[in-house]
């Protein structure tokens, strides 16, 4: 018998700096790893949920969309946020249901730093449901002063639907 010739093999990809799984336990929460360290990331809780109000999505009413309930990082400025959210977003694609709507709350006195995640989540793509603090939100990253307000309060958020 011969040996295998090294074409035989199939060559294996790296690994991903990251996996995310699906607590068994918890099916809205979802916990990241480094494939370096083998230690939590970080850990995010999401779930497709019935809305009926109107307001989160402009001109909807009655319609289904992931809700961010929290999202958590163990170290900030380091991706894990940001590839939580792109995980999310592909979720939400592919929920027929859902058709990419995603929807949260923006805690703003959360951040021990004394920034706001809505800024965070205004660079992740999305927008604040009410049209003057989402004004006040673009001032502000923009270096300017708030024209409302007390633009640090609390704002719901949605990412716009992509036709």
């Amino acid at each position: 018998m011969n040996a295998p010739l090294i074409s035989d093999f199939k060559v294996v990809k790296k690994l991903p700096e990251r996996l995310i799984y699906q607590s068994q336990v918890s099916p809205d929460t979802y916990k990241m790893f480094s494939t370096k360290t083998g230690k939590i990331e970080g850990m995010m809780i999401a779930r497709p949920e019935f809305v009926e109000e109107s307001g989160i999505y402009p001109k909807k009413k009655n319609f289904w969309a992931y809700y961010v309930v929290g999202l958590h990082a163990k170290v900030k400025e380091q991706g894990v946020g940001k590839a939580f959210c792109d995980f999310l977003k592909n979720l939400a694609k592919k929920d027929k249901k859902c058709q990419g709507r995603i929807w949260l709350r923006a805690f703003n006195n959360m951040e021990q730093q004394g920034r706001a995640s809505s800024t965070w989540w205004y660079k992740q793509g999305f927008l604040g449901c009410d049209k003057k603090a989402q004004g006040d939100l673009e001032r502000v990253m923009h270096r300017q002063k708030p024209k409302y307000g007390d633009w640090y309060m609390d704002m719901d958020m949605y990412l716009p639907e992509k036709k």
